[in-house]
């Protein structure tokens, strides 16, 4: 699992048990002799979790939500559509988007707040978050990728439609871009 996943994790577990207890959680604490310890394991136990402070009207009101799917504008103009993502407070090096067959999926995770002390109220998500955007039409070019007062701006060129008459999809499927304007390879 990513360090950035457990470590968000991590933080929500601490936020959850000052909200309850009003103390911070020891940090000696271990797993019972024999529980297993893998990804699906914590991802499980985080779940649970979760679910169990949301029923609590104080814990609701005093902890972040933990995971969100950004909103999105989709923006048809002449020969191009941009994907408006609103990710506030989320740095462009922690946001993957990826192409594939019919669509494109943007992830990442928004960190936990820089400021110490106690939250006396919660409203804006932490941790990861997904999205999968259908894109039921060909593109050509690798996106042109934009961060901007925490607005995500995806500039994808639409294929001509002549020259790809009843294809449906991207022309360049599975691609990653992690930097800005950067694919996975380092190209633009």
């Amino acid at each position: 699992m990513q360090n950035e996943l457990i470590q968000s994790m991590h933080d929500q577990v601490r936020a959850i048990y000052r909200a309850l207890t009003g103390e911070d959680v020891a940090e000696s604490e271990t797993l019972p002799e024999g529980t297993p310890d893998t990804d699906e394991s914590i991802t499980r136990r985080f779940a649970e979790l979760e679910a169990v402070s949301r029923a609590f009207a104080s814990v609701m009101e005093r902890v972040s939500p933990f995971t969100f799917t950004p909103p999105v504008d989709v923006i048809a103009a002449d020969g191009a559509v941009v994907l408006e993502v609103a990710l506030p407070g989320v740095d462009r090096d922690a946001i993957t988007i990826e192409r594939e067959s019919n669509a494109l999926v943007i992830s990442g995770i928004r960190e936990s707040h820089a400021l110490s002390g106690d939250l006396f109220h919660a409203e804006s998500p932490r941790g990861p978050f997904y999205r999968s955007i259908p894109l039921p039409f060909p593109t050509e070019r690798e996106p042109r990728i934009e961060l901007d007062r925490g607005v995500l701006r995806i500039y994808l060129t639409l294929a001509d439609s002549t020259s790809h008459e009843g294809s449906v999809g991207n022309s360049a499927p599975n691609r990653q871009h992690t930097g800005e304007g950067h694919d996975e390879d380092g190209e633009h």
